[in-house]
């Protein structure tokens, strides 16, 4: 699992945000922390919106607040709940 956490790092330092997306979908199968799970999707959403996928981006938002309210984790909360914003308002839906 590290290793496709590298692989996915290392895509986004070289701007291949889908190739990141995709390792971190690999990943996010294996993880079972909640707090991992959140960033996981985090980061996966964050790909996506910035690719233009902002249906895919808003539906992992989704799955973050929901490994993040599993967790209790008041900054994954926080982190989720940005990433569903920036997708509604990107789709026009605020």
């Amino acid at each position: 699992s590290e290793a496709l956490v590298t692989l996915g790092r290392v895509h986004l330092k070289f701007g291949h945000l889908e190739a990141a997306a995709r390792a971190w979908e690999n990943l996010s199968i294996s993880i079972e922390h909640p707090v991992l799970r959140a960033w996981v999707h985090h980061e996966i959403g964050r790909c996506h919106l910035e690719t233009g996928k902002y249906v895919e981006a808003l539906r992992k938002a989704l799955q973050c607040r929901e490994c993040a309210e599993e967790a209790n984790s008041n900054k994954w909360t926080f982190h989720a709940g940005l990433l569903r914003a920036q997708c509604l308002a990107t789709l026009g839906r605020f």
